[in-house]
C-alpha cells in the first residue's frame, strides 16, 4: 500500500512523496531531508518538521501521481499520443 503524503518545498510548492521510498528523515536546515532509495544523492527537502511529516494525513492512490499507480497497459496506450 502506497503512503503518499503532500509535503511543501523548500520553496514553497506542493511535493507528493512516498513514504515507502523514504529509507531515513533528518532535520535539514530549518527543514526536514528525506532520504529516498536509490543513491546518497537521492532525496527530497521539505520545509516540515521531521515529525509533521510523518503526521500528514496519506493521500489516496487515486490522487498521487500517474506514474505511481498500478500499470495498466491498455489505457496506458489508449492515452499515448500518436505521432
Amino acid at each position: 500500500m502506497s503512503e503518499w503524503v503532500n509535503c511543501t518545498g523548500i520553496n514553497g510548492a506542493s511535493i507528493l512523496v512516498n513514504l515507502e521510498n523514504v529509507l531515513t528523515i533528518t532535520n535539514y536546515g530549518t527543514g526536514t531531508r528525506l532520504a529516498l532509495s536509490g543513491n546518497s544523492q537521492t532525496y527530497v527537502d521539505v520545509a516540515e518538521a521531521p515529525a509533521e511529516v510523518l503526521a500528514l494525513p496519506r493521500i489516496g492512490k487515486e490522487f498521487a501521481p500517474i506514474s505511481s499507480r498500478p500499470y495498466d497497459q491498455e489505457q496506458t496506450l489508449s492515452q499515448t499520443p500518436h505521432s
